[in-house]
């Protein structure tokens, strides 16, 4: 073809025909060609790379290419995922596979990092208490590795305890949830403030 197209080409500029804007558009064409076949060549590497490598495979949830979602579909040139609100995401292989990904299911457990806010007019060592034994009544939780509850800073508005879960991936958010929710309750009973941010006015009288 290319040679049909060269010679039809030869005989124009032989007669007399200017053959310049010809010869320019199909430089330019072939120029696109080039770059069409050079992104699809890196999806399709890309896309064998992830496969001969299984990074990560259908099911896992990753977070790649400013995306997070379920991989639903590996295809030769893409791989397709379904976001938590059930949008479809179609990213390019060769940006897959040349991009830092986080596979969140590439464990059989996930660690919960949380931060829970405590009031400086509270006791911060029942607080402490009343923290851990949520976190023990908590069937989802796993006690190897054991939780760990510890104050991490002291805030604006009073201590910052941090705590670190460990849960099955399967029961990750369902722990994470519960696990918040018995805190705030816990917490009511046993008289242990929250902190919240709050605004101090005094208002001085000239008189």
């Amino acid at each position: 073809m290319v040679l049909k197209i060269l010679l039809v080409l030869t005989v124009a500029a032989t007669v007399g025909i200017e053959i310049t804007t010809f010869a320019a558009i199909l430089g330019a064409a072939s120029l696109a060609i080039g770059l069409a076949f050079q992104g699809s060549l890196s999806n399709f590497a890309g896309g064998v790379l992830i496969l001969l490598f299984r990074p990560f495979k259908v099911g896992d949830f990753i977070e790649a290419s400013g995306f997070s979602g379920t991989v639903r579909e590996i295809q030769v040139f893409h791989t397709i995922l379904t976001t938590p609100d059930n949008q479809k995401v179609i990213i390019p292989n060769a940006q897959l596979s040349n991009a830092s990904a986080i596979n969140y299911s590439a464990f059989d457990t996930r660690r919960a990092n949380l931060q829970i806010g405590v009031s400086f007019n509270s006791d911060i060592k029942r607080a402490k208490e009343v923290i851990r034994q949520v976190a023990d009544n908590n069937p989802l939780v796993l006690q190897d590795p054991a939780p760990v509850v510890a104050v991490g800073a002291h805030g604006d508005h009073g201590y910052i305890v941090y705590v670190r879960l460990w849960a099955k991936n399967s029961d990750y958010w369902t722990m994470r949830f519960n696990f918040l929710e018995d805190i705030v309750d816990a917490f009511n009973e046993a008289g242990i403030e929250i902190p919240y941010q709050q605004l101090d006015v005094h208002v001085r009288s000239n008189n």
